[in-house]
């Protein structure tokens, strides 16, 4: 699709887009003799790097989100998406084994934890 100069409006304001993050340092021990045993824990870790990387807050919803845009199939049944349950039982994991944490931060609305 091409666009001309009548598609733009004259007065249209054209800001920068931040590029998605082009790649990612892993640890050495989260491949050779990791405490992780699911494919899929290193699937949702991964994410959640390239997530922080890009300067995104990344939550089990939205990864799983994502993984399901990728077109990430399901360990038990490769003819579906993975599941919101399989994502949340990684987090689960990888909370687990130390590799995420999770924190709870003030609601100013309630006066105290959300």
């Amino acid at each position: 699709m091409t666009g001309s100069v009548e598609d733009v409006a004259a007065s249209a304001a054209f800001t920068a887009g931040q590029a998605p993050v082009s790649g990612i340092s892993v640890p050495r021990h989260l491949g050779v003799g990791s405490d992780l045993v699911h494919s899929l824990d290193y699937v949702v870790l991964l994410q959640v790097m390239f997530d922080v990387a890009s300067g995104v807050a990344p939550t089990p919803l939205s990864v799983w989100k994502t993984l399901r845009e990728r077109g990430i199939r399901s360990a038990k049944n490769a003819n579906e998406l993975v599941g919101e349950d399989a994502v949340c039982e990684s987090f689960g994991r990888l909370r687990e084994a130390g590799h995420v944490r999770c924190v709870q931060l003030p609601d100013a609305t309630r006066g105290g934890l959300s």
